[in-house]
């Protein structure tokens, strides 16, 4: 969805991260460029985790990767080295701001590697505060970016403190309940909630806003 402002809500450890991945993962896939915010992760962290999810092996496991015959470690490093090719990775929250991204699509433009998918984990990180006003603006300028540059943006947004949860039911996060929901109603082109259940045996996502020929229709 070139142009288009996602928002990803949901709590913590619900799956926003996972959904994200599967989504850099068809991009790559696609020989399409990826640019990423993350908090937590470098880069070859990140391609390692997307090969986790290809071959479907615990990558993430130093012992694991130690048990590797050196023919077969060697052809996992050179497919995390071509993955890496497609994935620019910003880890440094300290410097980044809207701008900075600019500055990094610009860039990524330029060098002929203009990203088919931008994702920023998270807007809390990528904001200055928790100010309403400013969070909304922060969306609002996310969504000029991906007009400018004509790329999909996903924005990964962490919810408030969600209600009590009993074993028979799914806490679903709701638009409201996304920090920087004035931003996300006003400015993102659609909004999908993950969820998973009591039992965190099944993560459901459920759309919660599509903005269609300029229409705004709500999921329940």
């Amino acid at each position: 969805m070139p142009g288009k402002l996602i928002g990803v809500l949901g709590d913590a450890g619900q799956g926003k991260s996972t959904l994200a991945e599967h989504l850099m993962l068809e991009a790559i896939t696609q020989k399409q460029t990826v640019f990423c915010i993350s908090a937590e992760m470098s880069a070859e962290e990140v391609a390692l985790k997307l090969m986790r999810t290809i071959r479907r092996e615990p990558l993430h496991s130093s012992q694991y990767l130690k048990s590797l015959e050196p023919e077969y470690f060697s052809e996992i490093a050179e497919e995390t080295s071509r993955m890496l090719s497609w994935l620019t990775l910003v880890d440094n929250f300290g410097v980044c701001s809207t701008e900075v991204v600019d500055s990094y699509l610009l860039e990524l433009a330029a060098a002929n590697r203009k990203p088919a998918l931008v994702v920023i984990d998270h807007l809390l990180a990528i904001s200055e505060t928790l100010e309403p006003n400013t969070l909304q603006k922060t969306c609002e300028e996310l969504k000029g970016l991906a007009r400018k540059h004509d790329t999909c943006v996903i924005l990964l947004c962490h919810t408030k403190k969600p209600q009590n949860q009993t074993r028979k039911t799914i806490y679903r996060p709701m638009l409201a309940d996304a920090y920087g929901s004035n931003g996300l109603s006003m400015y993102a082109d659609v909004v999908l909630a993950v969820a998973k259940d009591a039992y965190k045996s099944k993560t459901y996502v459920e759309l919660v806003k599509q903005e269609y020929n300029g229409r705004i229709v709500t999921g329940k």
